[in-house]
């Protein structure tokens, strides 16, 4: 007996090459299986397309949630059933099989578990008339194999989910500073942005049905932005202007005046930059590998508002003293190296708090600082600074575990100072500034006072 097995798709590729091979060893040898991938090149695909289906007896299909709705698949499904073939066996990778219609119909479809597998080997030893007594052995043996395939198999990225979705923003309304705005242009921007938002939020069951949770959370922020910034857009556009007559009597386009008090351009305008900043930077978590959470409870922590603050510390010191590299997933001096420039929070906290007790050179964890400094600045009021807090705190420690190590004190105290400077324009209730300033105090004692260490910036 021969299997034929369909795909579409990245991932519903390399499911049916691993399908190909494994099935057959589960089956036993009166099951054969092929692949479209198989087909000669240069060959007309439809003619061996059709020659594959009219000498197979089942076809299976295999469905992740981005191909649901291929053409290609739901042709190749409806082509094996009008070729004869007996069964068409659709196998679903995905935590949850949705309701779509046609052939196939999921319904019918056995999903990528251990139980739903087992179901797809009965459906075809029935076929070949195996003996199932025989094949459940096998199952057991091979099945852990197949089952750690499917959990390594990568979610699909945003572009074959969302095909156009990284050109949407090359915009001019996301690109071109506000203050280089003239008139015409926040008539350019409102619908450049209005389309943009229409798309994306065409795209959300999609996206929700695809892609991975963090995925889903980063896209629904892109949502509630692009909504924020149409309605400051729409907003500007809509203040009542007057304009008041020349010497002459004809109306002065230059002098505008307003009809009742509005807010000030400026407030607009700066909320729209904020936005657009944000946009950019989700829209970048998105679309890079980089922008993918290192570190398992990254959503988590994230999904915390700055007023968790207690609810975040007790997730961060969770990890233990020292914390658990093996626990958290932390397998290589390269995983932990990619935590340190994440752009998840949590990810950079751990990073620091691993830090603390193995230490780097001071010099690498005072350029870690500068630049957390700059990503705080960067988010607007209300950022966190706890991720701060900790880069500042490893920072201390390297200086005080390896006295031996040079800095250059006069970056120390630029950095320090610019740090300080921060924290005086963003004092809030409950932050941990007083924390950082005793932290900073003692760093730069440090810097100042052990041999040599202030020669190291004087040199230079």
């Amino acid at each position: 007996m021969r299997a034929f097995i369909c795909w579409s798709g990245s991932r519903s590729r390399q499911l049916a090459e691993r399908l190909s091979s494994w099935l057959p060893g589960v089956c036993g040898g009166g099951l054969s299986c092929g692949i479209s991938t198989q087909f000669d090149a240069g060959e007309q695909w439809f003619a061996q397309l059709l020659r594959e289906l009219d000498g197979a007896n089942v076809a299976v299909i295999c469905l992740t949630p981005e191909n649901l709705e291929s053409p290609w698949l739901h042709f190749e499904a409806g082509l094996a059933l009008r070729t004869g073939t007996e069964r068409v066996l659709p196998y679903f990778l995905g935590p949850v099989v949705p309701d779509i219609k046609g052939p196939l119909n999921p319904s019918q479809a056995s999903p990528a578990s251990a139980d739903g597998t087992w179901r797809l080997v009965q459906a075809l030893g029935r076929i070949v008339q195996a003996d199932e007594a025989q094949m459940r052995p096998r199952f057991e043996e091979r099945w852990p194999e197949l089952s750690r395939f499917l959990a390594g198999v990568a979610a699909p990225a945003l572009s074959e989910v969302f095909p156009g979705f990284e050109a949407l923003f090359e915009r001019k309304t996301f690109r071109e500073p506000i203050v280089e705005c003239t008139d015409q242009g926040w008539i350019s921007r409102y619908d450049g942005a209005r389309e943009t938002l229409l798309a994306v939020e065409r795209r959300l069951d999609v996206v929700e049905r695809c892609c991975q949770p963090w995925q889903v959370w980063m896209y629904r922020k892109l949502l509630s932005q692009l909504d924020g910034y149409v309605r400051n857009l729409r907003e500007n556009l809509l203040q009542e202007r007057r304009f008041e007559s020349s010497a002459t009597g004809t109306i002065d386009f230059g002098r505008p005046k307003r009809a009742q008090p509005a807010p000030p351009l400026g407030a607009i305008a700066a909320s729209c930059a904020r936005r657009c900043r944000e946009i950019r930077h989700i829209e970048f978590c998105l679309t890079k590998p980089e922008g993918a959470p290192h570190l398992a409870q990254a959503l988590q922590f994230a999904k915390m508002s700055v007023d968790q603050f207690d609810d975040k510390k007790r997730l961060v010191q969770s990890k233990g003293t020292p914390v658990d590299r093996a626990a958290l997933g932390i397998e290589s001096d390269a995983d932990l190296e990619r935590c340190a420039h994440s752009l998840w929070d949590f990810d950079r906290i751990i990073y620091y708090r691993v830090r603390l007790d193995e230490p780097v050179a001071a010099q690498a964890m005072a350029n870690l600082v500068q630049e957390e400094l700059d990503r705080t600045e960067a988010d607007g009021p209300g950022a966190s600074k706890m991720p701060l807090h900790y880069a500042v705190k490893a920072w201390l420690g390297a200086l005080e575990k390896t006295p031996s190590m040079p800095i250059d004190a006069v970056q120390a105290d630029r950095v320090i100072d610019a740090v300080q400077a921060f924290l005086d324009r963003t004092a809030r209730p409950n932050d941990d500034d007083p924390k950082i300033r005793r932290h900073l105090a003692d760093i730069r004692r440090i810097a100042r006072s052990a041999p040599g260490r202030a020669a190291a910036g004087e040199s230079k």
